[in-house]
C-alpha cells in the first residue's frame, strides 16, 4: 500500500508518473500526491479489482481525450453543461458527480484534510476525526466538499459510533478539524498551525519574563495616573485657598 512506501520508493513512483516532487515535501505529502495521481489515472496496485470510484475515474480519463467525448460522458453521468465549459471545468463537474454516484469502498482514499493520504478503513480507526467528519456534513451538507460528504455517508452507513466531542467550537458553531491520532501519518501543519506550534515551544521562563514586564508596566501606569489625580486635587485646593484669601 502507498501508506507503507518509503521516501525513495515514493520519489521513484512519482517520477514514473511524470512528477518531480520538491525536496521540501514530507513523506506524507508525497503519499497524498501519489494516491491522488493513482486515483486520477485509475491505477490499482497489485491484482486487486478496481473499486467503483477507480473504475469511474478510468472511464472519465478515457473520455477526456476529446471535448466532444467528454461532453457525452458528462451527459451520461447526468452532469448539466452549456457547451461553453472548458475540458477542465467539465472534468471537475464530472468528478463531483462520480463522488456522488460511486459506491464507497474501504480502500478508497480520504482525499482531503489532514487524513488525505489515508484510506476509509484507516481513518475509521480515529473515532474523534470521524465525529468531526459526520457532524460537519450533518450541520451543512451543501457547503462540504464532495470527498467529505462521501466519507461522512460511508461512516454513517458503517454505523461508526459517535464519541463525546472534545474539540472547541468555531465562530460558526462547527467543531474545528481535529488532529489525527495516527501521528506517523499526519501531514505537516499549515502556516497557522506552525505559528501556533512555534509559540507553544517558547520556554516557560521567557513567558514569565514577558508577563512580569507587563505587570510592572501596568503598575507604573496606575501610579502615574494616581499621581496626576493627586496633583490635580492639590492644584484645585491651592486655587480655592487663594480665592478665600482675596475675599478676606
Amino acid at each position: 500500500m502507498v501508506s507503507q512506501m518509503k521516501r525513495a520508493d515514493l520519489i521513484a513512483a512519482l517520477e514514473e508518473l511524470g512528477e518531480s516532487p520538491p525536496g521540501r515535501w514530507t513523506v506524507t505529502e508525497m503519499r497524498s500526491r501519489l494516491m491522488h495521481l493513482h486515483e486520477e489515472h485509475g491505477i490499482v496496485l497489485g491484482k486487486t479489482k478496481r473499486t467503483s470510484l477507480q473504475e469511474m475515474v478510468v472511464q472519465l480519463n478515457k473520455a477526456s481525450g476529446r471535448k466532444a467525448n467528454l461532453q457525452q460522458h458528462c451527459q451520461d453521468l447526468g452532469v448539466p453543461f452549456t457547451g461553453n465549459e472548458t475540458k477542465a471545468q467539465l472534468q471537475k463537474s464530472a468528478m463531483i458527480r462520480i463522488y456522488e454516484k460511486s459506491a464507497p469502498d474501504p480502500t478508497d482514499p480520504v482525499g482531503f484534510g489532514k487524513g488525505a493520504s489515508l484510506t476509509y478503513a484507516e481513518i475509521k480507526e480515529d473515532q474523534q476525526y470521524c465525529n468531526w467528519v459526520k457532524l460537519t456534513w450533518q450541520e451543512n451538507p451543501k457547503s462540504c466538499c464532495p470527498q467529505l460528504a462521501r466519507l461522512a455517508q460511508w461512516l454513517l452507513n458503517e454505523n461508526v459510533k459517535m464519541e463525546p466531542d472534545e474539540n472547541p467550537k468555531t465562530s460558526k458553531g462547527y467543531p474545528s478539524e481535529p488532529d489525527l491520532k495516527v501521528i506517523s501519518l499526519k501531514k505537516e501543519p499549515s502556516c497557522a498551525a506552525s505559528s501556533s506550534a512555534a509559540s507553544s515551544s517558547v520556554p516557560s521562563s521567557a513567558i514569565v519574563d514577558v508577563l512580569q514586564t507587563l505587570t510592572e508596566t501596568v503598575k507604573e501606569l496606575k501610579d502615574e495616573i494616581q499621581d496626576a489625580k493627586e496633583g490635580k486635587r492639590k492644584g484645585q485646593k491651592t486655587s480655592s485657598d487663594s480665592e478665600s484669601f482675596h475675599k478676606i
